[in-house]
C-alpha cells in the first residue's frame, strides 16, 4: 500500500493486475493522514485526484475500475465500493478500535476542564452516552463503546 500511494507503484502491472495506469483518489482529510502516518511525512504524487469532498472521492473510486482511494470510514455513503483488507487485516469496529488495522485516525474532542457543567462538557458527555453512541453509529463512525 505504502508504494502505491507513494506513486512507486503507478501501473497494475507492477503488482500482478493488467497493464492500466492505478488511478490514485484521496478524500478530504484523508490525505494528511496519509501523508503523516502512512508516507512518514512524504507526499502523495501530483497525479492523485485530491477531492475536497470525500464523498466525491468514494463516488470517483466506484466509478473506475482502475482507481484505489483513500477515505475515512464513514465517508463510504452510499457508494459501491469495499475497504482493502491490509496484511489480513479486515476493517471492522474492532480492528479500528484496537488498531490492528494499520490506516486509523482518532479523533478527541477537547474542551476547557474547568466547568464540568459546561456547555461543551456537556456535549461530551452526551456524545459519549448510549443515545450520542447511537448517533455515531448511524453516521457510520466508530464510537468508542
Amino acid at each position: 500500500m505504502h508504494r502505491i500511494l507513494s506513486g512507486e507503484i503507478y501501473n497494475w502491472s507492477q503488482i500482478g493486475g493488467g497493464g492500466t495506469a492505478i488511478q490514485l483518489i484521496v478524500g478530504g482529510p484523508s490525505q494528511t493522514l496519509i501523508e503523516e502516518h502512512v508516507l512518514q511525512s512524504g507526499h502523495i504524487p501530483e497525479l492523485a485526484r485530491v477531492f475536497k469532498v470525500p464523498r466525491d472521492a468514494a463516488y470517483a473510486v466506484a466509478g473506475d475500475p482502475q482507481a484505489i482511494g483513500f477515505i475515512m470510514h464513514a465517508d463510504k455513503w452510499d457508494a459501491e465500493v469495499r475497504s482493502v483488507t491490509v496484511d489480513g487485516v479486515d476493517v471492522t469496529r474492532t480492528t479500528i478500535l484496537s488498531n490492528r488495522y494499520p490506516y486509523t485516525q482518532s479523533m478527541y474532542f477537547v474542551v476547557n476542564d474547568e466547568d464540568p457543567e459546561s456547555t461543551s462538557n456537556l456535549f461530551v458527555d452526551y456524545a459519549r452516552s448510549g443515545a450520542g453512541q447511537k448517533i455515531i453509529d448511524q453516521l457510520q463512525l466508530v464510537g468508542t463503546s
